[in-house]
C-alpha cells in the first residue's frame, strides 16, 4: 500500500470513528448499523472491524470500542516517531560520511 493510499485509509477510519462518537455508539447496548450512520462497509470499515475498533454485537450491528481506537492511534504515533528517527539517523550518517570524505 502506497503512502497516499495509507493516508486515505487513515482519514476514512477517522471519519468512521467520528461518526460513531457523534452518535454516541460506544457501548454494546448502543450498537447500530453502519448504514444508519451513513457509513459504507468498505476497506476502512473492514480494517476497523479486523482491529477490534468496531465490534459486532449481533449481525450487522456495531459499536466503537474507544480503548481499542486509542491503542491503535498510539501505535501509529509510535510507528511515525520511529520512522522519523530512522530518517534522522540516515541523514546524520550521510552528513558524517560527507564530512569525512571532504577531510580525506
Amino acid at each position: 500500500m502506497g503512502a497516499t493510499a495509507g493516508a486515505v485509509i487513515v482519514i476514512k477510519e477517522r471519519h468512521i470513528v467520528e461518526a460513531f462518537l457523534r452518535a454516541g455508539v460506544t457501548t454494546p447496548d448502543a450498537a447500530t448499523t453502519p448504514g444508519s450512520l451513513g457509513i459504507s462497509e468498505r476497506l476502512a470499515f473492514d480494517i476497523l472491524v479486523r482491529d477490534a475498533v468496531l465490534r459486532e454485537t449481533r449481525p450487522g450491528f456495531y459499536y466503537l470500542d474507544e480503548p481499542s481506537w486509542n491503542a491503535k492511534r498510539n501505535i501509529r504515533k509510535r510507528m511515525a516517531l520511529v520512522a522519523l528517527m530512522m530518517v534522522a539517523f540516515a541523514l546524520i550518517a550521510i552528513a558524517i560520511s560527507s564530512i569525512l570524505r571532504l577531510r580525506a
